[in-house]
Parts: structure tokens; C-alpha cells; sequence
């Protein structure tokens, strides 16, 4: 069907997109898999709208997309989040690019497309994410990280934007047009956010100031069309500028409010735009392009768990939140799409990247929904398929990554600065070294050449050979450097202990977690600068090599954990016990303005710390009562670490004894848990073995009266065993 209006066309798409969209969430699916099985019913299946009438209109989604995610990036926000999430986030981003780069060149497509594969899969959907989460919640502790990564994704997915905007163009994708690309966004970005900070904010306040939900609506968005436009004027894509715009506006501090004003018209757009996406499929490609779509679905499922797990356990984030997080980002979603409309509209990717985008977003929301549907079992199998000494070395590592991140002292926290400039800087220095070589190359050969007397077809090899001259002094400090931030980290957390395997083990793990950080990035250079094919070999060898290591010192820490076992429990059997005298540890009196001091406050256990192995110093005493829920459990039914993330250390008995927990004894009134972890594990600890109360049920923040007040009965909050 052809012709018609713009009124029609509107009408069958959001007609059918409603009923898809309702079919689907009865499914407890995301409504986007509706909105794009309503594009492909509306397009190619019945050509009931004029589909450039529909793609002009889902321009507008696009952009309230972006400006949606910009209300909620603040820049404290994004600082608070880098050292945990943004480390993930940047192993999952270069873990999925590299990934659907490699598997495009192996399927011989050409340069364009295979980069455009890569950017498209390694961002994750925030909305599908958001409605998932909706229906399969989480604990606060997982959304915060999760949201992390995402918001580390949709920063990386701005310099995407620009960065395959200008690669569609032809401008190329050389390394030193893609640093010149940066750095006229970075340039771009610091001029439009520092000018729209006196402006947007101020008339945003004045705005909510009329208290005219109508004012407000008109009056945002219009700002964020502005902006848009304002960036579509200066070179870049629209999309920049909403996100720009959204930015400004949350520096406001008026980002919620906004937020929920324009949510009703952003999700109509939205849904315009997915079915835009959805009639671009074609079904003959579709079907030609399965194969490849099911080899993506696969690629995209593994490296999102692989990569968000690894990088969440080594940055300290503990097995249960990274693995969950894991599953709930295995999925691509709108910045895919994007992406793709770019590559598509300037010729630079054929429309088969369209369908298998399609396909392969359709196939992974539904993997991540099931995933986070069987995410407990899933993340009980996993740790149950993790040796014993890595289980025992994750508990503490996580610990001392929690150590690691209390505030540093200020000579420690500049030198953890001028640490990080100082890789920094050192990259740069590589990555001048690697583009005077792709620029002057075949110069730097022939004078080469003619300074040695060598011959013509030495020329390249000797300009290989100096250019990894040049290069060695920066990779020489980078290891240096490296080294010096791993040993300070590790005298942050231990001091002046001596624990040597413990040590040795931190050092390696953090070592290992740098590797991570700047080893795929150096071996990129090497490959595309040098176009040494051996660069990345060379880093898995490293990478196995230095995972040996890591594995070889959590054996001899695994050994240690032992040795320490029995002053553990001799250390718990001297803890001061009230109850022997017949007497209960009383509640703090309640003060003046209705709220009652922690317990800490009135009884501190106390355990020689040289006593003790680090971590196992780290300790929360949990007294089981006739009510409690965990009674009649064991440890194996109540799956302690899977639901909370803390480990049970010892368990003492009534009668004072203590001894390591097997797990298949039923857990008695009177029964002290010992359990170790991350503050916020042993606060989920405690409302789920006292009350039943999963992690997810807590509130957001969980002060000590909300978790008070969330108890079937009233109780104290039990001491903390800290390190005298």
C-alpha cells in the first residue's frame, strides 16, 4: 500500500506495534521484539505505510533515545563508577569489538563492514536491559554495577557514532584519522557542554519553576532538538547533540524529573524507530544470513559473559554480581542499529547488515531474558565449577579490592594519579611512535637504506626494526610504571603484614588486571601500525603465561588459608560472649531524632590482626534465633554466595565449639555464622539468613534502619568482627 499520510502511516505502525508489543510482554518478554515483528508485518511482509515517511519519523526516536540517555549521565556519576565498572566496561568493549572484527575478516568481508560489525556488537541494549530488570530484579549492589558498564557503553558508543560517521564518509580508518576524529569530538564535546552549562540548566530551573508539566515537556525537548541541530551544523550526527543536551539538562539536577516528563513521548518515538529497523528486513537475506546470525548470537552471549565476569571478579566486584551482570548485558540493541543506519545510508555496509543485526538483537534479548530468568542456577553452577582454592582466593580478593578502593591517603591517592598519567602518557608516546610509522614509513626505510648501504628489500625491515627501537623505552616504562602501582596497591591493603603467598598473589592479580586494560589496546597498535600479525598471539601467550602465575600463588594462598584455619577458630572461640553470663547484648537506646546507632557502636569484637590471614580479619558475627529463616537450612539449600555474594568462614555451636562448615548440616537456634565479604554482601547476608530477605528486595541504599525495619522481627544488627 502506497501513498496515504503521514497520519495513516502513524496510525498502522503504532496500531501494530501495540499489539505486538502487548503480545509480547504477555511472553514476560521486552516489548522491543514486538515494535520490530511489527516493523517486519508493516514493511516487507504487507506494505501497508510509505516506508521513507516512517524512517523520516523514526529520526525523532533516535534522538530522544539519545537524550534519554543523557539524562541520566552525571559527570560525578561516570568518575564514581570508573574504577570498577569503567575497567569492565572497557574489557567488555575491546573484548566484543575485537571479537566481531575478527569474525567479519575470517568471513571475508571488507574492511568497513567488518569495523561496523565490531562497533555494533560490543554495546549493550540500556533499554532492553531496563525492561528486563523490570521483571527479574536484582540486588541494588548488581543494578549500580550493571548501570556502570552501561554508562562506560553509551560513552563509548558517542565516540562510535563519530568515529564510523566519518569512517562511512571515507574519511578512512587509519589510526591517524581516527586520533584526529577523537580529538575534535573530545574538542566538540568540551565547548558545547562548557557554553550549554550557563545556559540549558538555568532555563531548565526556570522551567520547573512553572510547575507546568506541558512548560516542561515543550521546553526540553525543544532544547534538545536545538542542540541537535546545532551539532548536525558543526558536522556531527544529531544523535551527539541529544546526547549532549541530555548532559546539560541532568547537570541541572532536574534529570528525573525531565526524565519522567518526556517518558510517554520518548517510548512512542522509540517504538517508531524499532519499527523502522524491523522494515528494513528483507527475508531472503534474512534466511541467506541465518548461519552467520547464529555464529554472532553465540560470539555475543560467551564474550559478554566471559568478558563482564572477568573484568567485574578482577576489579573486585566478587563472582555473584559479575556473572550476573554478565548474563544481563549479553545482547545488542538501539546503538547497534544506529550504527548500522549510518554505515547503510553513506554506502559504506550493505543491507545485510541490517538483517543479521536484526536477527541476532531479536535471538540475544531472548537468551539474556531466559538467562536472567535461570540466573541463580547459573551462577551456582558456575561457582561450583571453580576449584576450591579459587573459590576461597575470591572471597578474600574481594576484600582487598574493598580495602583498595576506602579512600586513599593523599600521598597515596596522588601517586595512584600520577600512576594513571603516567600510562597514559606512555600510550601516547606508543601510539606517535606508531603513527609517524604509518605516515613516513617507506621514507624512514629508504633513509635507512641509504645511511647502512642496505639493500631495497631490507628498507621495510629496517624500518620495522626502529620503529620497535623507538617503541621499547615507552612499552619499558608502561611495565615499570605498571609494576610500581601493583606493589603500592598491595602495601594500601596489607600495610606492614606479613603474609607473603597473600601478597604475592594481589600483586599478581592486579598485574594481571592491567594486562587486560592496556594489553589489547598496545597489540591493536602493533597489529595495525606495524602490521605485525603476531601481536595478538603474542598477548594470549602473555596472558596464559601471566594466568598461570596467578593460579600457581592462589594454591599457595589456598595452602595458607588452611594453616590459618585453626588460629581462625581459636580467635573466634576467645571473642567476648555476653550470652554466658545470662545476659543478651541490648539494643542502643534511641536517640532524639527517632534513630538507633549501628551495633558496632556498642560491641567491637576484637582479633589480633597479625593473628589472622588478611581478609579473614574482615568478619560479621550472625547469631541464628528460633524465628530466624535459615534455621532447619544448610548451607547447600540456602546457597549463601549465590544469593549474597558472602562465604561462610566458621560456624560456632552453642556449647562454644567451632568448626569449618561442610554445608549439609542443618543450621540450630544458636548457631553463630562467621561469614566474610564486602560490607554490602554481609548486610544481604544478614537480612536473608534472619529474615529471608534476597538482595533484591532491599532498598536501594540500605541504611541500618531500613534494614531494621525490613525484619519480620525486631533485632540488632550484630558486631562486626574488625582487626584490633
Amino acid at each position: 500500500m502506497h501513498g496515504g499520510s503521514f497520519v495513516q502511516d502513524l496510525a498502522v505502525v503504532l496500531g501494530v506495534a501495540g499489539v505486538t508489543g502487548l503480545l509480547f510482554r504477555a511472553l514476560a518478554q521486552p516489548s522491543i521484539l514486538g515494535y520490530l515483528l511489527a516493523g517486519i508485518i508493516v514493511g516487507p511482509g504487507l506494505h501497508l505505510v510509505q516506508e521513507d515517511r516512517v524512517h523520516l519519523l523514526s529520526e525523532f526516536g533516535v534522538v530522544l533515545v539519545m537524550f534519554a540517555v543523557g539524562l541520566e549521565f552525571r559527570v560525578a556519576k561516570f568518575v564514581e563508577v570508573l574504577p570498577v565498572s569503567g575497567v569492565t566496561g572497557l574489557i567488555q568493549i575491546a573484548a566484543l569489538f575485537g571479537a566481531g572484527l575478527t569474525v567479519a575478516t575470517e568471513l571475508g568481508w571488507s574492511k568497513n563492514e567488518s569495523l561496523f560489525l565490531g562497533a555494533c556488537i560490543c554495546i549493550s541494549s540500556t533499554m532492553v536491559v531496563s525492561k528486563i530488570l523490570e521483571q527479574r530484579p536484582v540486588a541494588a549492589s548488581v543494578r549500580r554495577f550493571l548501570f556502570g558498564v552501561l554508562v562506560l557503553q553509551d560513552v563509548a558508543a558517542i565516540a562510535l557514532i563519530a568515529v564510523m560517521t566519518a569512517v562511512a564518509k571515507g574519511t578512512g580508518a587509519s589510526l591517524s584519522s581516527v586520533l584526529v576524529i577523537l580529538g575534535k569530538l573530545v574538542l566538540t564535546l568540551t565547548l558545547m557542554v562548557g557554553a550549554g552549562m550557563f545556559v540549558v540548566p538555568r532555563f531548565v530551573g526556570g522551567l520547573v519553576k512553572t510547575k507546568s508539566a506541558e512548560t516542561l515537556v515543550v521546553g526540553a525537548v525543544g532544547a534538545c532538538f536545538a542542540v541537535a541541530l546545532l551539532t548536525e551544523k558543526v558536522g556531527y550526527s544529531g544523535a551527539l547533540g541529544a546526547f549532549i543536551a541530555g548532559i546539560l539538562v541532568a547537570e541541572s539536577g532536574r534529570g528525573r524529573q525531565v526524565e519522567h516528563a518526556i517518558s510517554a513521548i520518548r517510548d512512542m518515538f522509540a517504538a517508531v524507530f524499532f519499527v523502522s529497523v524491523g522494515m528494513t528486513v528483507e527475508f531472503g537475506a534474512a534466511l541467506d544470513s541465518l548461519p552467520i546470525a547464529l555464529l554472532l548470537v553465540g560470539v555475543v552471549s560467551i564474550m559478554q559473559l566471559l568478558s563482564v565476569s572477568l573484568g567485574g571478579i578482577l576489579s573486585g566486584s566478587g563472582v555473584q554480581r559479575s556473572v550476573t551482570a554478565g548474563l544481563a548485558l549479553g545482547q545488542i540493541g538501539e546503538f547497534a542499529f544506529i550504527l548500522a543506519n549510518i554505515g547503510q545510508t553513506a554506502g559504506a555496509t550493505s543491507p545485510r547488515l541490517q538483517s543479521i543485526l536484526v536477527t541476532v538483537t531479536v535471538l540475544t534479548t531472548l537468551t539474556t531474558s531466559l538467562a536472567m530468568r535461570f540466573r541463580e542456577p547459573i551462577v551456582t553452577a558456575i561457582d561450583h565449577t571453580l576449584p576450591g582454592r579459587m573459590r576461597h582466593l575470591l572471597s578474600l580478593y574481594e576484600v582487598w579490592f574493598e580495602e583498595l578502593r576506602a579512600r586513599p591517603s593523599k600521598g597515596e591517592k596522588s601517586f595512584f594519579a600520577s600512576g594513571a598519567r603516567a600510562i597514559a602518557l606512555d600510550l601516547l608516546g606508543i601510539v606517535i611512535c606508531l603513527i609517524i610509522w604509518r605516515l613516513w614509513s617507506k621514507q624512514i626505510g629508504v633513509f635507512l637504506g641509504d645511511v647502512f648501504g642496505l639493500p631495497k628489500r631490507r628498507e621495510r625491515v629496517a624500518a620495522i626494526v626502529a620503529s620497535g627501537l623507538a617503541v621499547t623505552p615507552f612499552v619499558a616504562a608502561l611495565v615499570l610504571t605498571a609494576r610500581s602501582l601493583t606493589l603500592r596497591a598491595t602495601k594500601q591493603v596489607f600495610g606492614d603484614e606479613v603474609s607473603p603467598a597473600a601478597q604475592a598473589l594481589l600483586r599478581t592479580a592486579v598485574a594481571f588486571l592491567l594486562l587486560l586494560l592496556i594489553g589489547p589496546p598496545i597489540a591493536l597498535l602493533f597489529r595495525t601500525g606495524l602490521g605485525i600479525r603476531s601481536a595478538w598471539p603474542i598477548l594470549l601467550v602473555v596472558f596464559l603465561v601471566v594466568g598461570a602465575l596467578v593460579w600457581q600463588r592462589a594454591g599457595k594462598l589456598d595452602r595458607d588459608i588452611f594453616s590459618h584455619g585453626e588460629r581462625l577458630l581459636r580467635a573466634i572461640a576467645k571473642q567476648s560472649q555476653p550470652e554466658r553470663s545470662g545476659h543478651s547484648i541490648p539494643p542502643p537506646p534511641i536517640e532524639s531524632d527517632g534513630t538507633r546507632p549501628p551495633m558496632d557502636s556498642v560491641a567491637q569484637i576484637d582479633i589480633p590482626r597479625n593473628s589472622i590471614l588478611p581478609g579473614l580479619t574482615h568478619m560479621l558475627d550472625i547469631t541464628l534465633t528460633e524465628t530466624s529463616a535459615a534455621v532447619g537450612k544448610t548451607l547447600i539449600d540456602l546457597q549463601l554466595r549465590t544469593v549474597t555474594g558472602a562465604y561462610v568462614l566458621a560456624i560456632k555451636k552453642p556449647d562454644q565449639s567451632s568448626s569449618i562448615p561442610r554445608g549439609n548440616e542443618p543450621l540450630q537456634p544458636g548457631d553463630t555464622l562467621v561469614i566474610t565479604g564486602s560490607h554490602e554482601d554481609q548486610d544481604a547476608a544478614l537480612a536473608y539468613l534472619l529474615d529471608g530477605l534476597r538482595p533484591e528486595s532491599l532498598p536501594e541504599d540500605p541504611s541500618e534502619d531500613e534494614l531494621e525495619g525490613a525484619r519480620a522481627l525486631p533485632s540488632v544488627r550484630p558486631p562486626r568482627v574488625e582487626p584490633s
